[in-house]
């Protein structure tokens, strides 16, 4: 077997034409957890051939690198202020994004950010909660090296 795509929080178009040709209801698979940077606008400080949309396609086999630097970032505009319940973060397949800060703000320049620290390597996945009104998140080091994601998923807080 080949191909095959794991913990997908979206099914491919390929499989729901399969579940379409084997008689499924056809609406909208419902998603367990709300994903809000899924429709954001992905961006990072460099970029070593990997975009940083791809740390929010849904697919945590594909990822997104920065260039090896001082203080290297990614970040998702989410298009608005949310209440963030919690962030998500899959480390890259091949390396891994180590001590470093999730700052949540309302603002573009992150002065009014809530940073909430990471010591040692992302998981697959480490989960972080908050409570915190946020339009970006951005996952900075804290010292030189890459951000290396293979996902983001920034969940909103309950109600």
């Amino acid at each position: 077997m080949k191909d095959n795509h794991t913990k997908l929080d979206r099914l491919p178009s390929r499989a729901l034409a399969v579940a379409a040709r084997a008689g499924a209801h056809g609406a909208p698979a419902e998603q367990l957890r709300p994903d809000l940077a899924r429709a954001g606008t992905a961006s990072q400080s460099s970029t070593d051939g990997a975009a940083a949309a791809y740390a929010t396609d849904g697919d945590t086999s594909t990822d997104t690198r920065t260039l090896s630097q001082p203080g290297a970032w990614w970040q998702v505009d989410l298009g608005g202020t949310r209440r963030v319940g919690q962030v998500e973060i899959w480390n890259d397949t091949s390396m891994t994004t180590a001590d470093f800060d999730v700052q949540l703000a309302r603002t573009a320049d992150f002065s009014d950010a809530t940073t909430l620290h990471v010591t040692g390597r992302a998981l697959r996945p480490t989960l972080l909660d908050t409570d915190a009104e946020a339009r970006y998140i951005r996952i900075k080091l804290t010292g030189t090296g890459r951000v290396a994601l293979a996902h983001v998923l920034v969940h909103p807080a309950r109600t």
